[in-house]
C-alpha cells in the first residue's frame, strides 16, 4: 500500500448491497431514480452489479434466488473471524461465513441479539471512506430499528468497537466519528437495519419513486436540525430511506 493510499476506517459502514430475486428491476429503478450508472463484475457463477454515482461506486446489486429483498451494509474490520466469533460469543449469529471474496476481502453475515443482519468485511486494501458530504445519490447515513435496545450496545461493542452514547438520540460511534442511530420497533415489528441515501429534493424523489414502482411507507419523517427523509420499498421489495439534509 503506497503511503498516500487512505487508511481503513475500522468500524465505518463501508459499502451496501441489495439483494434480491428481481435484480434487473432494482437496476432500472435505482437507474432512473438517482442516476446510478452500472457495471458488470463477473463473480464465481453469478454477475455483480456495481453501482456509481458522482464518480465512486456507492452499491453493489445482486440476484439470490429463494430469498427476501434486502439492503445490506457492510461494517470495516480488522479480522471477520474474530468478528464473527465475538458475534457468537455475545448473543448474536453467524449466518454465513466467514468466507473470502477473491482479491476484495473477507467477510461474514452475522445476527444480532434482537435479529437484525449486518456483514463484517475486512478489505484486501483499503477503505477510502469518503471525507465530504454525501452527495445526492450517495449512502448517508444508517439506523438499526430492533425490537431490543437494551441488548445491541454491548453487542455491537463487542463485534465492532462501537460506543452507543445515548444523550439525546442513541447514537453508534466508531472512535470519533457517528455511524448510526438506534431506534426501538414497536414489539410485532422485526429488527432490521435501514440505509439511507441522500437526495436533492424529497418531495421529487419520493414522488418519482411512486412512479417507478415503490411503494411510499413513510411519505414524511421529520429529523429536527438534521433533515427530513421517506421511508420506501423498492419494486424488488427492498427497504429504503431517502434524506434531504436540512440548509446547505
Amino acid at each position: 500500500m503506497s503511503e498516500t493510499a487512505p487508511m481503513w476506517h475500522h468500524g465505518s459502514i463501508i459499502w451496501r448491497e441489495h439483494t434480491s430475486q428481481r435484480r434487473d428491476e432494482a437496476k432500472a429503478f435505482y437507474t432512473e431514480l438517482l442516476g446510478w450508472k452500472f457495471e458488470e463484475a463477473p463473480m464465481p457463477g453469478f454477475v455483480y452489479l456495481m453501482a456509481a454515482v458522482n464518480g465512486q461506486q456507492v452499491a453493489g446489486v445482486m440476484a439470490m434466488p429463494d430469498t427476501p429483498p434486502y439492503w445490506m451494509s457492510y461494517v470495516s474490520v480488522a479480522d471477520a473471524d474474530a468478528a464473527a466469533e465475538a458475534a457468537k460469543a455475545n448473543g448474536g449469529t453467524v449466518a454465513f461465513g466467514p468466507a473470502d471474496i477473491p482479491e476484495v476481502g473477507r467477510f461474514a453475515v452475522i445476527g444480532d441479539p434482537a435479529g437484525a443482519m449486518i456483514t463484517a468485511f475486512c478489505p484486501s486494501v483499503h477503505d477510502g471512506t469518503p471525507d465530504h458530504r454525501p452527495g445526492p445519490g450517495e449512502f448517508c447515513w444508517e439506523t438499526l430499528n430492533t425490537s431490543d435496545a437494551a441488548v445491541v450496545g454491548p453487542f455491537y461493542a463487542a463485534v465492532f468497537g462501537w460506543d452507543l452514547k445515548t444523550e439525546g438520540m442513541p447514537i453508534f460511534h466508531a472512535g470519533e466519528t457517528q455511524v448510526a442511530d438506534v431506534q426501538q420497533n414497536p414489539p410485532d415489528m422485526p429488527s432490521f437495519w435501514l440505509p439511507h441515501i441522500a437526495v436533492a429534493d424529497l418531495d421529487d424523489r419520493r414522488d418519482a419513486a411512486l412512479r417507478l414502482g415503490a411503494v411510499v411507507l413513510e411519505p414524511e419523517i421529520i429529523v429536527p436540525g438534521v433533515g427530513r427523509l421517506a421511508l420506501i420499498q423498492d419494486p424488488a421489495g427492498a427497504l429504503v430511506s431517502l434524506f434531504e439534509f436540512a440548509g446547505t
